[in-house]
């Protein structure tokens, strides 16, 4: 399930460059791919987390882990780190 919610995005990815490319882009076709993106986010992220105990390994590296995932995940929304990501 893991390949799937990642091909979803590409896919609409490269449908969005093809219909800027082809300067067809419209409102609803920008509206429709950040729907399908946000479904597809919302079945992928608790997929990563129940796998995250097995690609650890460790259970005591756990607590770690799951702080850098969150870390990671909710660093692009702090306007502080997304500017200069070296001060992170």
């Amino acid at each position: 399930m893991l390949i799937v919610t990642q091909i979803i995005p590409m896919a609409m990815a490269f449908t969005m460059a093809a219909l800027i490319l082809t300067n067809s882009v419209l409102v609803w076709h920008i509206a429709a791919v950040a729907v399908i993106n946000g479904i597809v986010l919302a079945f992928d992220n608790p997929f990563r987390h129940s796998f995250l105990l097995e690609m650890i390994g460790n259970k005591e590296l756990l607590q770690n882990a799951i702080a850098l995932n969150s870390t990671l995940f909710n660093s692009p929304h702090n306007p502080f780190f997304s500017k200069n990501p070296l001060l992170f």
